[in-house]
């Protein structure tokens, strides 16, 4: 029972907490804290790789992996490469502790580094689930873009009459 107690104490107390995101949540604070596009189909290959790689899990961590190294944060960056102490080589210049609690700014920015030098194919998570496929059902969803959906289906059916069979 003590062990339980200090434990949980342990988990309270530790100053790094987790935050899971839904993928409209997560959308909406990329576009409006961070400047993203709200074009749905970037958007929708950011939101892709944070549902494949953490499951929009703040405080993911993958590893070892064959290599060795982790991967970390809510998108899923690899310890080797991207952050880490100076064995590794750290591209994005930070310890990869600081990718796993709910703070997402360091994740984003380093997230962006990566984009920046290998594109959405710096990710695995995106090769293999998001790659040549629809990514805007991610966001299409989401209030920034319920309106042009809607306003894409009204055109639909303005282009198309509905007809109707009789029977």
């Amino acid at each position: 029972m003590l062990t339980v107690v200090i434990l949980l104490s342990m988990l309270f107390c530790s100053g790094v907490h987790t935050k899971i995101y839904k993928n409209c949540e997560l959308a909406n604070e990329l576009v409006k804290k961070f400047g993203f596009s709200k074009d749905p189909g970037s958007l929708g290959n950011w939101i892709c790789i944070a549902k494949h790689g953490s499951g929009f899990n703040t405080k993911a961590k993958e590893g070892p992996l064959l290599d060795g190294s982790y991967n970390y944060g809510i998108f899923q960056l690899n310890s080797k490469i991207w952050c880490g102490s100076s064995g590794s080589k750290n591209q994005c210049g930070i310890p990869c502790e600081a990718l796993l609690n709910d703070d997402i700014n360091n994740d984003v920015k380093c997230a962006l580094n990566v984009y920046k030098l290998k594109g959405f194919a710096g990710w695995l998570s995106w090769t293999n689930n998001c790659k040549n496929r629809d990514v805007s059902k991610y966001v299409i969803p989401c209030e920034m873009h319920r309106r042009t959906y809607l306003n894409s289906i009204i055109k639909l059916y303005k282009k198309k009459p509905l007809k109707i069979n009789r029977i």
